[in-house]
């Protein structure tokens, strides 16, 4: 599928289109910073921060999805992409009083960023707008 419009247009759309996934890459790195998130969430449960992780990878994988289309690898995009940021942050968190590195909190990253785009595309499919994986 061909974007309609200027080639400076198409690039200045395709461009700002990342801007939802960058804010959230920032807003992802601020609570990452704080070495005790506690005082701003409402209820604790066990596991609640891998269930965090999760939700917060999930919707970042579905920004970068969007961000990433029209590509024909827009999901495998919209997955390694908060993967490997997900590295990063981990590794980032290790230099934060009170927080450590865990491979736990990427695995609940990967799986929440897979889960997001399973749910986005069965949806997609099911409402005949199928992009290519």
């Amino acid at each position: 599928m061909r974007e309609q419009g200027s080639g400076q247009a198409v690039r200045k759309r395709r461009l700002l289109a990342w801007a939802p996934p960058v804010a959230w890459m920032g807003t992802i790195f601020l609570l990452s910073s704080q070495p005790d998130l506690s005082p701003i969430t409402p209820f604790s449960f066990q596991g609640m921060d891998k269930v965090a992780h999760a939700i917060a990878y999930g919707i970042f994988a579905i920004l970068v999805r969007r961000a990433a289309l029209p590509s024909p690898r827009a999901a495998l995009i919209g997955w390694t992409v908060p993967v490997l940021y997900g590295m990063t942050d981990e590794f980032h968190q290790s230099f934060v009083p009170g927080r450590d590195m865990s491979i736990w909190d990427l695995v609940a990253d990967a799986v929440g960023a897979l889960l997001a785009l399973v749910v986005v595309t069965s949806i997609r499919r099911r409402r005949g707008k199928a992009q290519p994986a």
